[in-house]
């Protein structure tokens, strides 16, 4: 709960701070994705099937004063995730959702007056919301993550704003661990970090 309040209230700095920007872009965007990792630790050893997850972001965009077109962008979404493991005994399933704060570098290449093409990178935090969901015999963590994003933003011009479509890699790096509560195997095994690939639609508009 601590790490959860000290995260909105560093967001809320933020966007206390770019407030007073010129350039303020904010917008929404849901996306659907598929989740994978691969991973080979002991009796987990096998394969990762793809699972679809889901979730929806906020965000503020705004315009870096020393370079034209390149902006600054945290977001603040909340996502659902499903892992399906294939294992040389038996299949395992487990879901969970995560608050995740990525905060993009975007640069926007203008086609003309109506679009515009966005490739962005950056880095992100995420913190578990709940607990993992799935068999009852093992204890599954997943504590605080760190990770990065990097993808590319399609943009149409339509009313005040823009609609947008929008791709992207998400890696995180810290490893999920498993605990076996019958105590006969996988005690404490590192399996593997998410990984997963994002489409999503928003509309985003400059404020001023």
């Amino acid at each position: 709960m601590k790490k959860h309040i000290f995260l909105l209230a560093v967001l809320i700095a933020s966007l206390a701070i770019f407030a007073e920007a010129p350039n303020l872009t904010i917008g929404l965007r849901g996306c659907m994705g598929m989740n994978f990792f691969d991973f080979d630790c002991g009796d987990w050893s096998g394969d990762t099937k793809l699972a679809a997850g889901f979730g929806g972001n906020a965000f503020v965009s705004v315009s870096l004063p020393f370079v034209e077109n390149l902006s600054l962008q945290p977001e603040i979404g909340i996502h659902y995730h499903a892992i399906k493991i294939d294992r040389k005994t038996a299949d395992r399933d487990f879901n969970f959702t995560m608050l995740e704060i990525p905060v993009m570098v975007t640069y926007s290449f203008h086609l003309n007056e109506l679009l515009f093409l966005q490739p962005e990178l950056g880095p992100r935090i995420s913190v578990l919301l709940g607990k993992i969901n799935g068999d009852d015999e093992y204890s599954i963590k997943y504590p605080f993550n760190l990770g990065f994003e990097a993808g590319l933003t399609f943009g149409v011009k339509t009313g005040p704003g823009h609609i947008l479509i929008n791709t992207r890699f998400v890696r995180d790096f810290t490893k999920i661990t498993v605990d076996d509560t019958l105590k006969h195997t996988a005690n404490g095994d590192l399996l593997g970090s998410v990984q997963c690939t994002n489409i999503s639609v928003g509309y985003q508009m400059q404020l001023f």
